[in-house]
């Protein structure tokens, strides 16, 4: 079983950049609040504690924020006043992003 740092994971099977930020700060916030209990990919936003993972732990968690951008997207659809466009927005320094929902007009680009 090959481990690779999680970076090296993003660069050979060419993961996006967002996604893969969004991967990171979903799986940093379940090890925080699970603390023990957690199993699963252990991320950093600043990379100091980042493990290397094998490819199992970083296709699931790469998985888990699609599925979480995914999740975003359905309930923005359904609002009253639904939201266009759901972009990750990412940390200009760490590996670290959240999911933020903009109303038709906006102007995206700048995101």
């Amino acid at each position: 079983m090959t481990t690779m740092h999680p970076l090296d994971w993003k660069s050979s099977k060419k993961t996006s950049y967002p996604l893969f930020c969004l991967a990171m700060a979903i799986a940093w916030h379940k090890r925080e609040s699970l603390g023990d209990d957690y199993v699963g990919l252990v991320a950093d936003p600043a990379g100091v504690e980042t493990l290397p993972c094998d490819e199992q732990a970083y296709d699931s968690a790469i998985a888990e924020a699609q599925q979480v951008l995914a999740q975003a997207k359905a309930e923005a659809a359904k609002r009253n006043v639904p939201a266009k466009f759901v972009r990750v927005l990412c940390h200009p320094d760490a590996m670290h992003a959240v999911v933020v929902r903009l109303p038709g007009g906006a102007d995206t680009n700048a995101y």
